[in-house]
């Protein structure tokens, strides 16, 4: 079950070469990417800022959501014992949660690859972030919500300054992302 929700995760990879052709917000101009990949800090958000979203990508994303959601799956009572797990959960909400890290781990290597794209300044990088983008801002939004319901039914299990630090992350990440990939699709003219 588990490789079939992975490759389900893989398929954007299959189609997102495609997608640029049709004259949509992938379609990133050869101008454009020329002054990306010169450094243009004009045509930037700010300085580094391809950089920068990498590296967040890299740690909010492939780090904390991928790699952590990936020992979740693998080994539930290990996760917990370290602390990517709460402990005390209870079981209607470990149900839903693993459904989530099974959902995390199948799209969440994608982070990773996008990341590494930035960093790296590669011209596909921009077509491939709106992804990981819109994951981390509906991370963070979603994420924002289930602590707030789990504090209204008295079932605490994360501190108000963890549900803050952790939404905001992902928020702040995942709109970083988006704008970066909207910059690059407007073209330079």
């Amino acid at each position: 079950m588990s490789f079939i929700l992975i490759f389900i995760g893989a398929f954007p990879i299959f189609i997102l070469p495609s997608i640029g052709k049709s004259g949509d917000a992938f379609n990133i101009s050869r101008a454009r990417i020329d002054c990306i990949l010169k450094g243009d800090v004009m045509n930037q958000i700010f300085p580094y800022a391809n950089i920068v979203t990498g590296i967040l990508i890299l740690i909010v994303g492939f780090l904390m959501h991928w790699i952590g959601q990936l020992v979740s799956v693998i080994s539930w009572n290990f996760a917990t014992r370290i602390g990517l797990q709460e402990k005390g959960m209870p079981k209607e909400f470990k149900v839903y949660e693993h459904a989530i890290a099974i959902a995390d781990v199948a799209i969440g290597w994608i982070y990773g690859i996008a990341a590494i794209g930035l960093i790296l300044n590669t011209p596909w990088s921009y077509k491939l972030i709106w992804i990981p983008g819109s994951l981390l801002i509906y991370h963070g939004i979603s994420a924002w919500f289930w602590f707030g319901n789990q504090n209204k039914i008295g079932r605490r299990l994360s501190s108000d300054s963890f549900r803050v630090v952790w939404c905001s992350a992902n928020l702040i990440t995942g709109i970083l992302a988006v704008s970066i990939a909207w910059q690059a699709a407007r073209g330079t003219s």
